[in-house]
């Protein structure tokens, strides 16, 4: 599963990067590691971009670029969109 596959408010664990180095490389700078804990947060409008927490801070991928970030799910969202 690809981040860009997740729910608003599921929580994913990052399995690898797919993609050009530089891209990995950028991806790794912003501390999107393997085995990092992440959750989901909320689509913009259209699903673009997608907002996520990872530490203690939020950052936003355009869909492409979640397209490329392999995820597992560890706790899926409820329907109500709530974790």
């Amino acid at each position: 599963m690809t981040l860009s596959e997740s729910r608003e408010g599921d929580e994913l664990i990052i399995e690898r990067l797919s993609g050009p180095l530089p891209f990995r490389h950028r991806m790794a700078e912003l501390g999107l590691l393997t085995g990092k804990t992440i959750r989901v947060v909320r689509y913009a409008p259209f699903k673009d971009p997608l907002e996520f927490t990872l530490h203690a801070g939020r950052l936003a991928l355009r869909i492409h670029e979640a397209d490329q970030v392999h995820v597992h799910l560890i706790r899926r969202a409820t329907e109500s969109g709530q974790s």
